[in-house]
């Protein structure tokens, strides 16, 4: 009987999992693997897992596991961090630095309006978005794979007639999306969420 009372008191805590940083305690932030963070300037990132983090992330500096250091914006209300790139980049250049990051990092992949409009705050000019038809012509991916289950095409969008626009951005000024040719030269938004990119797809 005391040896079971004694593993009860050495139970290792629950561990909680979230998908919004207003699940986290106030000041903390759902890190892309589901686990709450908190700043700690004693991590390089400046975030630490809290100590109910899932797996051996407990108590430890968020790092390229969660994402990395250089992935510092944000979107309110979403748990993705995001590294805007101010140079001029053909898209599968830009999508190519994105997943060089790490795992869980590609092109932005927009699933809602709060995003969209949220990408636009975070780059000054038309950028590209990790969507594409350049492995089949008209049906339009995101580089992890995914399909559309949100859009914002503007008017006549997609207005490819000659099979040359095969590459999305979405424009600065009225935030919806347009095809072009991938080789033109565009800013573009790094996103990391924890989802890794699909090669098969782009």
């Amino acid at each position: 009987m005391m040896a079971l009372l004694a593993l009860a008191a050495c139970r290792i805590h629950d561990t909680f999992s979230c998908t919004l940083d207003e699940q986290c305690a106030p000041g903390g932030r759902c890190e892309p693997v589901g686990s709450c963070s908190f700043p700690d300037s004693a991590c390089a990132g400046g975030w630490r897992y809290d100590d109910y983090a899932d797996g051996d992330r407990a108590g430890q500096c968020v790092t390229v596991d969660g994402c990395p250091a250089s992935y510092t914006a944000t979107v309110p209300g979403l748990t993705s961090r995001y590294r805007p790139v101010g140079q001029l980049t053909p898209w599968l250049a830009a999508q190519n630095d994105c997943a060089d990051d790490g795992a869980g990092t590609h092109l932005v992949v927009i699933g809602s309006n709060a995003e969209r409009l949220g990408v636009q705050a975070l780059i000054d000019d038309d950028a590209w978005i990790g969507l594409s038809d350049r492995v089949t012509e008209g049906s339009f991916r995101w580089v992890t794979g995914a399909a559309l289950s949100y859009t914002a095409w503007g008017i006549g969008q997609p207005g490819d007639t000659d099979g040359s626009q095969d590459c999305a951005y979405q424009k600065h000024k009225t935030q919806d999306w347009h095809d072009h040719a991938c080789e033109e030269l565009l800013l573009y938004l790094c996103e990391c969420d924890g989802v890794a990119s699909d090669p098969a797809t782009y």
